[in-house]
């Protein structure tokens, strides 16, 4: 739906990557648990708990996603050369796959995505999500 809507209009590209970088930093948080919550995600990847828990190779290519992608949707509102987007429809694609690869690699290792993606069909089949009900997250 994400990319649908930056395909179209051009002016929802900066969200889609925002949105990206939301999901990652959320999934982290999630794996990390609650001790270091209120930290953004570029202080969290430097932590103890994300050394022990995240490998160095996953987290070195989270924080140059971040340093590429992440802070310059939250902090820069125009490219270079002071003109136009700072990002295209393309690099919306490539930060919501991103994301979602990282994200998804930190919630496997901390044992969360199993438990995650369960109470996602399940809310699915019950026609839950598209709704407006809350999503049920169980642990297992």
């Amino acid at each position: 739906m994400y990319l649908s809507l930056a395909w179209g209009d051009p002016i929802h590209v900066r969200s889609i990557v925002q949105m990206a970088t939301a999901h990652l930093e959320g999934c982290v948080k999630k794996a990390l648990g609650k001790a270091d919550a209120k930290r953004p995600l570029g202080a969290l990847l430097c932590t103890p708990a994300a050394k022990r828990l995240i490998p160095s190779d996953a987290r070195a290519g989270a924080s140059e996603f971040m340093r590429l992608v992440g802070n310059p949707s939250k902090h820069d509102y125009t490219n270079d050369r002071s003109r136009g987007s700072v990002f295209i429809y393309q690099d919306a694609v490539f930060s919501y796959l991103l994301a979602r690869r990282f994200g998804a690699h930190a919630l496997e290792l901390s044992g969360h995505l199993e438990g995650l993606v369960a109470a996602a069909e399940d809310a699915t089949r019950q026609d839950c999500y598209f709704h407006g009900a809350q999503l049920p997250i169980h642990s297992r």
